[in-house]
């Protein structure tokens, strides 16, 4: 009955849940597979973010189907959260820094050594002259 996209099959195997957004004004639907499902919100990776709470749910032999209706203006909507929650994502990727690294010329006690070897051999060199 519903056809997979060879892609979304390979990633999510795992999880049958299908989301179903009902265009009231076109009177059309699109049908995709969910990536993930919190407390919050139904979550079609980079296509959807849909309020669960304003999905109808229903159960088939494959899985959980969710049924969100809206009007034209509300599925623009949850395609752009979609989209910025995406590059949210893919910016925090992008801008990691590692933490930075201890120089490790600014540690004391090795100078602190070395000054104490090279007051030593100055004071031994002076030493040796006075005898």
């Amino acid at each position: 009955m519903f056809n997979r996209n060879k892609k979304e099959e390979e990633n999510f195997l795992d999880l049958d849940d299908r989301l179903i957004i009902w265009n009231e004004e076109n009177l059309s639907c699109d049908i995709h597979y969910v990536t993930e499902v919190n407390d919050e919100s139904v979550i079609v990776a980079g296509r959807a973010v849909v309020p669960k709470k304003m999905c109808n749910v229903a159960t088939s032999s494959e899985g959980r189907v969710y049924m969100y209706q809206a009007p034209a203006v509300a599925i623009q909507h949850i395609e752009t959260l979609a989209k910025l929650e995406q590059s949210i994502v893919l910016q925090s990727i992008t801008n990691y820094k590692p933490e930075p690294k201890e120089n490790p010329n600014l540690d004391m006690k090795f100078w602190a050594l070395a000054g104490l070897l090279f007051v030593a051999i100055i004071a031994a060199a002076f030493s040796e002259e006075s005898r």
